[in-house]
């Protein structure tokens, strides 16, 4: 069992580094539990796993290209850039690409790292820490809208899931987020509070203690959290088992004061009750009455981060399929190194190559990384038609031309299978970054709905909360506690 465990770890490990803060826990477990013996024989599967890697990997040709692979220095350079709070940035990966060997990245990433702790000091280091934190372990979405934002087809559930209409999802899902640190941070104080020699939880407790240390020198993302999510959800049983043991206090006395707890739950439950009530009403205008412009998607392609096509002298055309009705495209351009000004034109067929839009646009315009939107007359589909987007310069050239964002596709995978890109007719296995979009002015959700919405709300909080409103005794197991455990005298 420890040699398939050891086995399962290394090839873990050589899908993803942090295996190894799974591996490191199970040691250290061991340790302390006195099984030594137990983690020589797991450190043996781990190497016979990444030898069945190598075995298995050499024959596919999937082993490493020592000069094509990134070091582990280059994601402590994401680590420590101040500007991204830790994140993945365009420079940053630039940079080290352009090295022509492993030994070259790790120099050029070393350099980097030692500039920026000396630009950072101590006091901007921790400062850093403490965002780093905040960015990987306080959102509750991981990166969720991101990867659910490319659809092939997009409709009402989108809309609400993903789309423009997510606010309540987002609200759900933070929520879900508070309420599982709450409860992990409970179950830690009872386990460190827990004098007993049955820890069973000790491993999970140590593996996550070690993903908070390893994500303050490593890059973080909202979504490298979510891989420590089952662990969390284990322990949000033991949290909300010892808060309910809280909750079912009838009273606690601090000095010579007798506070009641069950009279504070009640107006608590109360209080959260009117307060959504209270929000409802005053943001009922603003979501349900109010119009704003928005940018309804039709089509949606906006993977391609990284890589950029340059237009110079090619002519590049993307196609697509849309079925709604729609007023503006948006493209994502890069710009860099621009010396003059360069001019562009973007046109826009039919699939009978009728032009129906056609708008020049130059590099002034064009800000590094951001889209940038082309607006026209309603077109309207009679159902599922293609359209071809054209982008083309009048004089720009290979040294002195802004870029399209693009996503690479492979022989078995495209990101937008419904449309295909060219350069200069030739097709290949790509997509540019781009947003088929309505442009008008609406409220962001119907009367309604919101007020459906808002009624669920209430109802499930007036379920949840009834016992504690009620003030049943039958809810209450644990009467007249005192705060030290004694118990009230008659």
């Amino acid at each position: 069992m420890f040699i398939l465990l050891g086995i399962i770890l290394a090839l873990g490990f050589e899908i993803r580094v942090i295996l190894g803060i799974c591996l490191i826990a199970i040691l250290i477990t061991n340790f302390l539990k006195r099984k030594n013996i137990n983690s020589g024989i797991i450190l043996v599967g781990f190497i016979i796993g990444i030898i069945i890697y190598k075995i298995i990997a050499m024959p596919f040709g999937v082993l490493k290209n020592k000069d094509i692979e990134f070091p582990i220095t280059h994601w402590i350079t994401y680590s420590l850039n101040e500007e991204t709070n830790g994140k993945w940035n365009e420079q940053d990966y630039t940079t080290t690409f352009n090295q022509k060997t492993y030994e070259e990245k790790v120099s050029t990433n070393i350099e980097t790292i030692k500039t920026r702790l000396k630009d950072l000091g101590l006091s901007g280091l921790l400062t850093l820490t403490k965002e780093k934190l905040a960015v990987n372990w306080s959102n509750g979405e991981y990166n969720y809208f991101n990867k659910m934002e490319n659809v092939e087809q997009i409709n009402v559930l989108y809309e609400y899931f993903a789309g423009n209409k997510r606010l309540f999802i987002m609200y759900y899902l933070q929520i879900c987020k508070v309420v599982l640190m709450i409860t992990l941070l409970i179950a830690v104080a009872r386990e460190l509070m827990d004098k007993s020699d049955n820890k069973k939880y000790q491993m999970i407790y140590i593996t996550i203690f070690g993903a908070f240390l390893f994500y303050m020198i490593w890059e973080v993302a909202t979504r490298y959290s979510l891989s420590f999510l089952p662990l969390i959800a284990l322990l949000f049983e033991r949290g909300i088992s010892s808060f309910e043991r809280i909750l079912e206090i009838k009273s606690i006395k601090i000095q010579k004061h007798k506070i009641d707890m069950q009279k504070i739950l009640k107006n608590v439950s109360l209080g959260v009750i009117i307060l959504t009530v209270f929000l409802s009403v005053i943001n009922f205008e603003k979501y349900a009455v109010k119009k704003q412009e928005y940018f309804d998607k039709v089509v949606v392609q906006t993977k391609g981060e990284g890589e950029a096509k340059k237009i110079a002298k090619d002519e590049i055309i993307q196609t697509f399929v849309a079925d709604k009705k729609f007023n503006s495209i948006a493209i994502k351009f890069k710009k860099e190194n621009t010396k003059e000004k360069t001019n562009y034109c973007f046109v826009l067929y039919d699939s009978n190559k009728n032009e129906l839009v056609r708008k020049g646009f130059n590099s002034k315009g064009i800000t590094n990384g951001q889209y940038r939107t082309f607006k026209f007359d309603y077109i309207e589909p009679k159902g599922k038609q293609e359209y071809s987007i054209k982008i083309y310069s009048e004089n720009a050239t290979e040294d002195n031309s802004i870029g399209i964002y693009v996503y690479n596709g492979s022989e078995n995978y495209e990101m937008y299978p419904s449309g295909k890109m060219t350069i200069n007719g030739e097709e290949v296995k790509k997509d540019i970054t781009f947003k088929v979009q309505n442009d008008r002015k609406r409220t962001y959700i119907s009367k309604k709905m919101y007020i459906a919405i808002i009624l669920i709300i209430v109802i499930i909080e007036i379920y949840a909360f009834y016992p504690y409103i009620k003030n049943e005794e039958k809810y209450i197991k644990k009467k007249g506690l005192y705060i030290d455990g004694r118990k009230e005298r008659a």
